[in-house]
Protein backbone atom coordinates (compact mmCIF):
# COMPACT_ATOMS: atom_id res chain seq x y z
CA UNK A 1 0.00 0.00 0.00
CA UNK A 2 1.47 3.41 -0.87
CA UNK A 3 1.59 5.43 2.03
CA UNK A 4 0.46 9.03 1.80
CA UNK A 5 3.14 11.78 1.64
CA UNK A 6 3.88 14.26 4.04
CA UNK A 7 6.10 17.10 4.62
CA UNK A 8 6.81 18.63 7.97
CA UNK A 9 8.20 22.43 7.15
CA UNK A 10 9.23 24.67 10.32
CA UNK A 11 10.09 27.91 10.17
CA UNK A 12 11.36 29.71 13.07
CA UNK A 13 11.64 33.45 12.45
CA UNK A 14 13.93 35.87 14.57
CA UNK A 15 13.24 38.91 14.57
CA UNK A 16 16.44 39.51 16.58
CA UNK A 17 19.35 37.77 18.59
CA UNK A 18 18.08 36.51 22.24
CA UNK A 19 19.70 38.15 24.73
CA UNK A 20 20.28 37.48 28.26
CA UNK A 21 18.21 40.24 30.19
CA UNK A 22 19.86 41.02 33.69
CA UNK A 23 16.81 42.44 35.18
CA UNK A 24 13.71 40.91 33.97
CA UNK A 25 11.66 38.83 36.32
CA UNK A 26 9.06 37.61 34.46
CA UNK A 27 8.54 34.22 32.80
CA UNK A 28 8.76 33.95 29.12
CA UNK A 29 5.42 34.28 27.27
CA UNK A 30 4.92 31.45 24.75
CA UNK A 31 1.55 31.74 22.24
CA UNK A 32 0.85 28.62 20.56
CA UNK A 33 -2.12 28.31 17.37
CA UNK A 34 -2.46 24.09 16.40
CA UNK A 35 -5.08 23.26 13.92
CA UNK A 36 -4.91 19.63 12.71
CA UNK A 37 -7.79 19.26 9.55
CA UNK A 38 -8.44 15.28 8.16
CA UNK A 39 -12.22 15.15 7.58
CA UNK A 40 -11.33 15.84 4.06
CA UNK A 41 -14.04 14.52 1.99
CA UNK A 42 -13.01 12.62 -0.60
CA UNK A 43 -9.41 12.91 0.94
CA UNK A 44 -9.44 12.05 4.20
CA UNK A 45 -6.12 12.02 6.13
CA UNK A 46 -5.14 9.19 9.16
CA UNK A 47 -3.13 10.94 11.89
CA UNK A 48 -3.17 14.83 11.45
CA UNK A 49 -5.96 15.50 14.11
CA UNK A 50 -3.80 12.91 16.31
CA UNK A 51 -0.47 14.64 15.71
CA UNK A 52 -2.01 18.01 16.75
CA UNK A 53 -3.99 17.43 19.56
CA UNK A 54 -0.49 15.69 20.71
CA UNK A 55 1.55 18.71 19.85
CA UNK A 56 -1.23 20.97 21.86
CA UNK A 57 -0.46 18.94 24.94
CA UNK A 58 3.06 18.83 23.92
CA UNK A 59 4.00 22.43 23.58
CA UNK A 60 1.84 22.95 27.25
CA UNK A 61 4.16 21.17 28.86
CA UNK A 62 6.59 23.47 27.82
CA UNK A 63 5.00 26.40 28.95
CA UNK A 64 3.03 27.57 25.41
CA UNK A 65 -0.51 28.76 26.01
CA UNK A 66 -2.24 27.15 23.08
CA UNK A 67 -5.15 27.82 21.14
CA UNK A 68 -6.29 24.85 19.14
CA UNK A 69 -8.64 23.85 16.38
CA UNK A 70 -9.39 20.35 14.60
CA UNK A 71 -11.53 19.60 11.74
CA UNK A 72 -11.97 23.76 11.13
CA UNK A 73 -13.74 25.10 8.43
CA UNK A 74 -12.95 28.08 6.86
CA UNK A 75 -14.69 30.62 8.91
CA UNK A 76 -13.20 28.74 11.68
CA UNK A 77 -9.56 28.58 10.62
CA UNK A 78 -9.98 32.68 9.77
CA UNK A 79 -11.30 33.32 13.48
CA UNK A 80 -8.30 31.02 15.42
CA UNK A 81 -5.43 33.12 13.08
CA UNK A 82 -6.80 36.22 14.71
CA UNK A 83 -7.75 35.34 18.06
CA UNK A 84 -3.48 33.81 17.65
CA UNK A 85 -2.56 37.60 16.13
CA UNK A 86 -4.21 39.63 18.98
CA UNK A 87 -2.19 37.34 21.73
CA UNK A 88 0.75 37.21 19.82
CA UNK A 89 1.10 41.42 20.48
CA UNK A 90 1.84 40.74 24.04
CA UNK A 91 3.63 37.38 23.83
CA UNK A 92 7.53 36.92 23.56
CA UNK A 93 7.58 33.49 21.48
CA UNK A 94 4.67 32.58 19.18
CA UNK A 95 4.04 28.91 17.28
CA UNK A 96 1.56 28.45 14.33
CA UNK A 97 1.21 24.51 13.82
CA UNK A 98 -0.96 23.43 11.10
CA UNK A 99 -1.75 19.18 9.70
CA UNK A 100 -3.71 18.85 7.11
CA UNK A 101 -4.12 18.84 3.22
CA UNK A 102 -1.60 21.94 1.86
CA UNK A 103 -1.17 22.73 -1.94
CA UNK A 104 0.79 25.14 -3.93
CA UNK A 105 -0.68 27.41 -6.84
CA UNK A 106 1.13 29.64 -8.67
CA UNK A 107 3.87 29.83 -6.01
CA UNK A 108 1.22 30.62 -3.05
CA UNK A 109 0.87 28.33 -0.41
CA UNK A 110 -2.56 27.45 0.61
CA UNK A 111 -4.05 25.60 3.53
CA UNK A 112 -6.92 23.63 2.82
CA UNK A 113 -10.31 24.03 5.25
CA UNK A 114 -12.38 21.16 5.70
CA UNK A 115 -15.73 20.82 3.92
CA UNK A 116 -14.09 23.19 1.40
CA UNK A 117 -15.89 22.51 -1.46
CA UNK A 118 -12.67 22.92 -3.21
CA UNK A 119 -13.49 21.19 -6.90
CA UNK A 120 -10.07 22.03 -8.75
CA UNK A 121 -7.41 24.67 -8.07
CA UNK A 122 -8.33 27.71 -9.73
CA UNK A 123 -10.51 27.74 -7.08
CA UNK A 124 -8.10 27.36 -4.46
CA UNK A 125 -7.30 31.01 -3.44
CA UNK A 126 -11.57 31.91 -2.72
CA UNK A 127 -11.76 29.02 -0.37
CA UNK A 128 -8.25 28.14 1.42
CA UNK A 129 -6.27 30.36 3.40
CA UNK A 130 -3.49 32.00 2.11
CA UNK A 131 -0.26 30.69 4.57
CA UNK A 132 1.22 34.51 4.44
CA UNK A 133 -1.43 35.33 6.54
CA UNK A 134 0.06 33.93 9.44
CA UNK A 135 3.46 35.22 8.68
CA UNK A 136 2.06 38.91 8.46
CA UNK A 137 0.34 38.62 11.81
CA UNK A 138 3.90 37.20 13.27
CA UNK A 139 5.90 40.18 11.36
CA UNK A 140 2.97 42.90 13.02
CA UNK A 141 2.94 41.42 16.25
CA UNK A 142 6.69 42.41 16.80
CA UNK A 143 7.59 39.70 19.49
CA UNK A 144 11.02 38.13 19.65
CA UNK A 145 10.65 34.70 18.11
CA UNK A 146 8.33 33.35 16.07
CA UNK A 147 7.98 29.31 14.73
CA UNK A 148 5.87 28.39 11.84
CA UNK A 149 5.18 24.51 11.66
CA UNK A 150 2.81 23.30 8.17
CA UNK A 151 2.64 19.65 8.33
CA UNK A 152 0.72 19.44 4.61
CA UNK A 153 0.14 16.30 2.50
CA UNK A 154 2.30 16.50 -0.40
CA UNK A 155 0.03 14.79 -2.71
CA UNK A 156 -2.06 17.88 -4.47
CA UNK A 157 -5.59 16.29 -4.65
CA UNK A 158 -6.47 18.67 -7.01
CA UNK A 159 -3.78 18.58 -9.61
CA UNK A 160 -4.74 17.72 -12.97
CA UNK A 161 -3.21 14.98 -15.32
CA UNK A 162 -0.74 18.12 -16.22
CA UNK A 163 -0.06 21.12 -14.62
CA UNK A 164 -0.43 21.60 -11.33
CA UNK A 165 2.25 21.41 -8.12
CA UNK A 166 2.74 18.42 -5.55
CA UNK A 167 4.17 20.10 -2.41
CA UNK A 168 4.41 23.46 -0.98
CA UNK A 169 6.42 26.76 -2.07
CA UNK A 170 9.34 28.28 -0.46
CA UNK A 171 7.78 30.96 1.87
CA UNK A 172 9.97 34.47 2.30
CA UNK A 173 11.45 33.97 6.00
CA UNK A 174 13.61 36.85 7.12
CA UNK A 175 17.36 36.13 8.02
CA UNK A 176 17.55 33.28 11.12
CA UNK A 177 15.30 30.95 10.08
CA UNK A 178 15.36 27.22 9.57
CA UNK A 179 12.81 24.71 7.77
CA UNK A 180 13.00 21.40 8.18
CA UNK A 181 11.05 18.84 6.21
CA UNK A 182 9.87 15.53 7.40
CA UNK A 183 11.28 13.86 4.61
CA UNK A 184 13.26 14.20 1.56
CA UNK A 185 11.49 16.09 -1.53
CA UNK A 186 9.87 13.50 -4.19
CA UNK A 187 9.93 10.84 -1.30
CA UNK A 188 6.90 9.60 1.02
CA UNK A 189 6.95 10.07 4.37
CA UNK A 190 5.41 6.81 6.33
CA UNK A 191 2.24 7.24 8.43
CA UNK A 192 3.42 4.92 11.17
CA UNK A 193 1.07 2.05 12.49
CA UNK A 194 0.31 4.11 15.42
CA UNK A 195 -1.36 7.29 16.43
CA UNK A 196 1.31 9.47 14.71
CA UNK A 197 3.52 9.67 11.54
CA UNK A 198 6.85 8.47 11.89
CA UNK A 199 8.21 12.12 12.11
CA UNK A 200 5.70 13.44 14.12
CA UNK A 201 6.41 10.80 16.72
CA UNK A 202 9.87 11.13 17.21
CA UNK A 203 9.42 14.72 16.92
CA UNK A 204 6.86 14.70 19.87
CA UNK A 205 9.50 12.31 22.15
CA UNK A 206 12.07 14.67 21.77
CA UNK A 207 10.20 17.60 22.49
CA UNK A 208 9.24 15.98 25.53
CA UNK A 209 12.19 14.81 26.53
CA UNK A 210 14.95 16.45 25.32
CA UNK A 211 16.66 18.99 26.54
CA UNK A 212 18.78 20.13 23.16
CA UNK A 213 18.89 22.94 20.78
CA UNK A 214 17.23 22.44 18.12
CA UNK A 215 19.62 21.89 15.40
CA UNK A 216 21.11 19.10 18.10
CA UNK A 217 17.32 17.96 18.97
CA UNK A 218 16.66 17.36 14.41
CA UNK A 219 20.01 15.54 13.91
CA UNK A 220 18.99 13.21 16.96
CA UNK A 221 15.52 12.73 15.00
CA UNK A 222 16.86 12.68 11.59
CA UNK A 223 19.38 9.44 12.85
CA UNK A 224 15.99 7.83 14.59
CA UNK A 225 13.63 7.56 11.53
CA UNK A 226 16.61 6.68 9.29
CA UNK A 227 16.78 3.94 11.92
CA UNK A 228 13.51 2.87 11.54
CA UNK A 229 12.80 3.01 8.32
CA UNK A 230 15.54 1.57 7.28
CA UNK A 231 16.71 4.74 5.32
CA UNK A 232 13.68 4.97 3.55
CA UNK A 233 12.64 8.28 4.87
CA UNK A 234 14.96 11.22 5.71
CA UNK A 235 14.43 14.54 7.33
CA UNK A 236 16.06 17.24 6.14
CA UNK A 237 16.19 21.22 6.95
CA UNK A 238 17.60 24.04 5.61
CA UNK A 239 18.70 26.88 7.75
CA UNK A 240 19.85 30.39 8.74
CA UNK A 241 19.47 30.91 12.33
CA UNK A 242 21.47 33.20 13.94
CA UNK A 243 20.34 32.00 17.74
CA UNK A 244 19.30 29.21 19.57
CA UNK A 245 15.87 27.87 20.59
CA UNK A 246 15.00 25.36 23.28
CA UNK A 247 11.62 23.84 23.29
CA UNK A 248 12.65 22.31 27.13
CA UNK A 249 13.73 25.86 28.69
CA UNK A 250 12.21 28.75 29.78
CA UNK A 251 13.48 32.48 29.81
CA UNK A 252 13.13 33.61 33.41
CA UNK A 253 15.76 36.33 35.30
CA UNK A 254 18.44 35.99 32.41
CA UNK A 255 18.50 32.41 32.28
CA UNK A 256 17.52 29.43 30.27
CA UNK A 257 16.29 26.64 33.32
CA UNK A 258 15.17 23.25 32.06
CA UNK A 259 11.72 22.17 31.88
CA UNK A 260 13.07 18.44 31.85
CA UNK A 261 13.34 16.09 35.45
CA UNK A 262 16.23 14.08 34.98
CA UNK A 263 15.17 11.90 31.64
CA UNK A 264 17.05 9.04 31.11
CA UNK A 265 15.14 6.82 28.75
CA UNK A 266 14.49 3.43 28.77
CA UNK A 267 17.11 0.88 27.76
CA UNK A 268 14.86 -2.11 28.87
CA UNK A 269 11.82 -2.16 26.91
CA UNK A 270 10.14 -0.91 23.62
CA UNK A 271 6.69 0.17 24.20
CA UNK A 272 3.73 -1.73 21.73
CA UNK A 273 0.17 -1.29 23.52
CA UNK A 274 -2.00 -0.41 26.09
CA UNK A 275 -5.94 -1.11 27.14
CA UNK A 276 -8.22 -1.09 29.70
CA UNK A 277 -10.56 -2.63 31.56
CA UNK A 278 -13.08 -2.22 34.91
CA UNK A 279 -12.27 -4.25 38.31
CA UNK A 280 -14.24 -4.19 41.31
CA UNK A 281 -11.61 -3.04 43.33
CA UNK A 282 -7.56 -2.10 42.91
CA UNK A 283 -7.15 -5.28 40.63
CA UNK A 284 -8.88 -8.42 40.63
CA UNK A 285 -7.27 -11.38 38.83
CA UNK A 286 -10.40 -11.47 36.32
CA UNK A 287 -10.28 -14.33 33.72
CA UNK A 288 -12.83 -12.73 31.38
CA UNK A 289 -12.07 -9.37 31.25
CA UNK A 290 -13.67 -7.13 28.67
CA UNK A 291 -10.52 -5.16 27.37
CA UNK A 292 -12.49 -1.85 26.12
CA UNK A 293 -12.15 2.17 26.21
CA UNK A 294 -15.69 2.96 27.00
CA UNK A 295 -17.14 2.14 30.67
CA UNK A 296 -20.62 3.20 32.10
CA UNK A 297 -20.62 5.70 34.63
CA UNK A 298 -23.09 4.01 36.43
CA UNK A 299 -21.02 0.47 36.54
CA UNK A 300 -17.70 1.23 36.63
CA UNK A 301 -15.63 1.45 39.97
CA UNK A 302 -11.53 1.16 39.34
CA UNK A 303 -10.42 1.16 35.99
CA UNK A 304 -6.91 -0.55 35.23
CA UNK A 305 -4.63 -0.43 32.52
CA UNK A 306 -2.97 -3.25 30.78
CA UNK A 307 0.86 -2.23 29.13
CA UNK A 308 2.44 -4.23 26.79
CA UNK A 309 6.28 -3.99 25.79
CA UNK A 310 8.89 -5.70 24.09
CA UNK A 311 11.56 -6.25 26.12
CA UNK A 312 14.91 -5.50 24.01
CA UNK A 313 17.05 -7.70 26.71
CA UNK A 314 15.69 -10.86 25.59
CA UNK A 315 18.08 -13.70 26.19
CA UNK A 316 20.64 -10.62 27.40
CA UNK A 317 20.52 -10.24 30.73
CA UNK A 318 17.21 -9.92 33.72
CA UNK A 319 16.41 -5.77 33.89
CA UNK A 320 14.12 -3.23 35.91
CA UNK A 321 11.41 -0.84 34.37
CA UNK A 322 9.92 2.42 36.29
CA UNK A 323 6.40 3.06 34.69
CA UNK A 324 4.63 6.18 35.23
CA UNK A 325 1.07 7.03 34.38
CA UNK A 326 -0.47 10.09 34.68
CA UNK A 327 -4.19 10.59 33.80
CA UNK A 328 -5.90 13.89 32.86
CA UNK A 329 -9.64 15.12 33.80
CA UNK A 330 -11.91 15.53 30.58
CA UNK A 331 -11.45 19.07 30.58
CA UNK A 332 -7.64 18.65 30.31
CA UNK A 333 -6.39 19.68 33.87
CA UNK A 334 -3.80 17.28 35.54
CA UNK A 335 -5.49 14.53 38.06
CA UNK A 336 -3.10 12.02 39.20
CA UNK A 337 -0.23 10.06 38.51
CA UNK A 338 0.91 6.47 39.33
CA UNK A 339 4.22 5.22 39.49
CA UNK A 340 5.58 1.39 39.65
CA UNK A 341 8.82 -0.04 39.40
CA UNK A 342 8.96 -3.83 37.83
CA UNK A 343 11.64 -6.71 37.49
CA UNK A 344 11.69 -8.05 33.73
CA UNK A 345 13.19 -11.53 33.36
CA UNK A 346 15.56 -11.98 30.08
CA UNK A 347 13.45 -14.99 29.29
CA UNK A 348 10.75 -12.91 28.38
CA UNK A 349 10.60 -11.44 24.90
CA UNK A 350 7.35 -9.83 25.40
CA UNK A 351 5.93 -8.73 29.11
CA UNK A 352 2.49 -7.44 30.34
CA UNK A 353 1.73 -5.63 33.20
CA UNK A 354 -1.24 -4.61 34.59
CA UNK A 355 -1.71 -3.32 38.03
CA UNK A 356 -1.75 0.44 37.58
CA UNK A 357 -5.31 2.57 37.74
CA UNK A 358 -7.13 4.82 39.40
CA UNK A 359 -11.16 4.64 40.82
CA UNK A 360 -13.64 3.96 44.01
CA UNK A 361 -14.73 1.72 45.78
CA UNK A 362 -18.22 1.62 44.36
CA UNK A 363 -19.56 2.80 41.02
CA UNK A 364 -21.38 5.78 40.20
CA UNK A 365 -18.41 8.22 40.73
CA UNK A 366 -16.89 8.95 37.72
CA UNK A 367 -17.44 12.18 35.76
CA UNK A 368 -18.51 11.49 32.26
CA UNK A 369 -16.19 12.51 29.31
CA UNK A 370 -12.88 11.06 28.03
CA UNK A 371 -9.97 11.15 30.44
CA UNK A 372 -6.48 11.23 28.94
CA UNK A 373 -3.55 9.04 30.25
CA UNK A 374 0.27 8.82 29.70
CA UNK A 375 2.94 6.58 29.75
CA UNK A 376 6.22 7.31 30.69
CA UNK A 377 8.89 4.36 31.03
CA UNK A 378 12.27 5.01 32.62
CA UNK A 379 11.40 8.50 32.56
CA UNK A 380 10.66 9.15 28.81
CA UNK A 381 7.16 9.70 27.71
CA UNK A 382 6.11 6.89 24.90
CA UNK A 383 2.77 7.09 24.37
CA UNK A 384 -0.62 8.62 24.55
CA UNK A 385 -4.19 6.74 24.70
CA UNK A 386 -7.11 7.10 26.77
CA UNK A 387 -11.19 6.03 27.44
CA UNK A 388 -13.73 7.35 28.36
CA UNK A 389 -16.92 7.81 31.16
CA UNK A 390 -20.13 7.38 29.07
CA UNK A 391 -23.31 8.10 31.19
CA UNK A 392 -25.96 5.59 29.20
CA UNK A 393 -26.55 2.18 28.91
CA UNK A 394 -23.91 0.74 26.70
CA UNK A 395 -26.66 -2.35 25.98
CA UNK A 396 -29.26 -0.32 25.20
CA UNK A 397 -27.21 2.43 22.87
CA UNK A 398 -29.32 2.27 19.46
CA UNK A 399 -26.41 3.10 16.65
CA UNK A 400 -23.67 0.51 16.91
CA UNK A 401 -21.44 2.25 15.03
CA UNK A 402 -18.98 5.20 14.03
CA UNK A 403 -18.10 5.71 10.47
CA UNK A 404 -14.06 6.66 10.06
CA UNK A 405 -13.36 6.89 6.48
CA UNK A 406 -13.91 4.87 2.97
CA UNK A 407 -10.96 4.75 0.42
CA UNK A 408 -11.11 3.31 -2.81
CA UNK A 409 -8.51 0.43 -4.70
CA UNK A 410 -9.08 -0.96 -8.33
CA UNK A 411 -9.33 -4.87 -8.59
CA UNK A 412 -8.65 -6.93 -11.96
CA UNK A 413 -11.73 -9.01 -11.23
CA UNK A 414 -14.42 -9.80 -8.70
CA UNK A 415 -12.87 -8.95 -5.12
CA UNK A 416 -11.99 -11.88 -3.16
CA UNK A 417 -10.38 -9.85 0.05
CA UNK A 418 -7.33 -11.80 -0.49
CA UNK A 419 -5.20 -9.59 -3.21
CA UNK A 420 -2.94 -6.72 -2.08
CA UNK A 421 -4.62 -3.66 -3.14
CA UNK A 422 -3.20 -0.08 -3.67
CA UNK A 423 -5.43 2.81 -2.08
CA UNK A 424 -6.43 5.61 -4.33
CA UNK A 425 -8.64 8.71 -5.32
CA UNK A 426 -7.66 9.07 -8.77
CA UNK A 427 -7.73 6.17 -11.64
CA UNK A 428 -6.22 6.24 -15.15
CA UNK A 429 -8.99 5.87 -17.24
CA UNK A 430 -7.11 2.73 -19.59
CA UNK A 431 -5.74 0.87 -16.51
CA UNK A 432 -9.14 0.74 -14.64
CA UNK A 433 -11.91 -2.07 -14.27
CA UNK A 434 -13.17 -2.12 -11.53
CA UNK A 435 -13.79 0.16 -8.20
CA UNK A 436 -14.59 -1.50 -4.40
CA UNK A 437 -15.23 1.46 -1.41
CA UNK A 438 -13.20 0.11 1.68
CA UNK A 439 -15.25 1.17 4.23
CA UNK A 440 -13.88 1.62 7.99
CA UNK A 441 -16.03 2.59 11.11
CA UNK A 442 -15.78 1.94 15.05
CA UNK A 443 -17.59 -0.81 16.53
CA UNK A 444 -19.88 0.46 19.60
CA UNK A 445 -20.77 -2.45 20.82
CA UNK A 446 -16.74 -3.59 21.02
CA UNK A 447 -16.74 -6.46 24.01
CA UNK A 448 -20.40 -5.85 24.52
CA UNK A 449 -22.54 -7.98 21.69
CA UNK A 450 -22.88 -8.83 18.14
CA UNK A 451 -25.19 -6.80 15.66
CA UNK A 452 -25.64 -6.70 12.30
CA UNK A 453 -25.44 -3.30 10.16
CA UNK A 454 -27.66 -2.99 6.28
CA UNK A 455 -25.44 -0.88 4.10
CA UNK A 456 -26.19 0.86 1.73
CA UNK A 457 -24.10 2.44 -0.81
CA UNK A 458 -25.26 4.64 -3.64
CA UNK A 459 -22.79 6.22 -6.36
CA UNK A 460 -23.22 9.38 -8.83
CA UNK A 461 -21.87 10.05 -12.17
CA UNK A 462 -19.47 13.29 -12.49
CA UNK A 463 -23.06 14.95 -14.74
CA UNK A 464 -24.48 14.44 -10.96
CA UNK A 465 -27.24 11.49 -12.00
CA UNK A 466 -27.15 8.44 -9.95
CA UNK A 467 -25.56 5.49 -11.34
CA UNK A 468 -26.42 2.78 -8.82
CA UNK A 469 -26.45 1.92 -5.24
CA UNK A 470 -24.88 -1.22 -3.38
CA UNK A 471 -26.70 -2.91 -0.52
CA UNK A 472 -26.08 -5.59 2.03
CA UNK A 473 -26.41 -7.04 5.49
CA UNK A 474 -23.10 -7.71 7.58
CA UNK A 475 -22.68 -8.99 10.77
CA UNK A 476 -20.04 -7.78 13.09
CA UNK A 477 -18.74 -9.25 16.01
CA UNK A 478 -18.22 -7.85 19.45
CA UNK A 479 -14.32 -9.06 19.12
CA UNK A 480 -13.70 -6.43 16.56
CA UNK A 481 -12.90 -2.50 17.78
CA UNK A 482 -12.88 -1.85 14.52
CA UNK A 483 -14.63 -2.99 11.38
CA UNK A 484 -14.77 -2.60 7.62
CA UNK A 485 -16.81 -3.42 4.28
CA UNK A 486 -14.81 -3.54 1.23
CA UNK A 487 -16.73 -6.60 -0.67
CA UNK A 488 -18.36 -4.79 -3.45
CA UNK A 489 -17.77 -2.15 -6.35
CA UNK A 490 -18.92 -0.98 -9.61
CA UNK A 491 -17.15 -1.18 -13.05
CA UNK A 492 -16.51 -3.56 -16.17
CA UNK A 493 -14.66 -6.89 -17.15
CA UNK A 494 -12.62 -4.92 -19.47
CA UNK A 495 -10.57 -1.50 -18.35
CA UNK A 496 -11.14 1.70 -20.69
CA UNK A 497 -14.74 2.06 -20.15
CA UNK A 498 -15.21 4.65 -17.35
CA UNK A 499 -16.66 7.89 -18.14
CA UNK A 500 -13.88 11.04 -17.04
CA UNK A 501 -14.51 12.79 -14.36
CA UNK A 502 -15.23 12.64 -10.72
CA UNK A 503 -17.95 10.04 -8.82
CA UNK A 504 -19.51 10.95 -5.79
CA UNK A 505 -20.35 8.23 -3.37
CA UNK A 506 -22.82 8.50 -0.26
CA UNK A 507 -23.28 5.93 2.30
CA UNK A 508 -25.81 4.71 4.39
CA UNK A 509 -25.66 2.59 7.48
CA UNK A 510 -29.44 1.03 8.55
CA UNK A 511 -30.68 3.78 6.57
CA UNK A 512 -28.61 6.78 8.24
CA UNK A 513 -26.34 8.79 6.26
CA UNK A 514 -22.85 8.44 7.74
CA UNK A 515 -20.56 10.02 5.36
CA UNK A 516 -20.09 10.74 1.50
CA UNK A 517 -16.56 10.85 -0.72
CA UNK A 518 -15.44 10.82 -4.12
CA UNK A 519 -13.06 9.42 -6.43
CA UNK A 520 -11.82 10.60 -10.11
CA UNK A 521 -11.30 8.41 -13.18
CA UNK A 522 -8.79 10.70 -15.43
Amino acid sequence: MKKSLFILTIIIIFSFTIVAVEDSGTREKRIALVIGNAAYKGYPLKNTVNDAVDISDALRSRGFEVISSTDADYREMWGAIRKFGKKLQNSDIGLFYYSGHGIQVNGTNYLIPVNSGIMSEDETRFKAVDAALVLEKMRTAGNSMNIIILDACRVNPYKKERGGFGGLAKMDAPSGSIIIYSTSPGKTASDGIGRNGVFTKHFLRSVLNDDLEIGMMLRKIRKNIISETSGKQVPWESSSLTGEFYFAREFNKGEFKSLKNNITGSVSVEFSSMTFFESGAEYEDISDRAYTNIFEKQKSRYINTKLNFRNKLFNERDSKLNIVLKFFKPDGTYWNSISKSINISKDLDHATYERLGFGWGSAGNWDPGKYKVQVFMDGTYVAQSGFEIVNYSLSEKRIGYEYKNVRFFESHDKYSGEIEVEYNSRFRRSDTRVIYPYILFKNSFFKIKDQRIKIRIIIYKPDGSRWGNIEKDISVSKDLDLASYDRAGWGWNKAGNWGVGRYKVEMFFDEIPVGESMFEIY
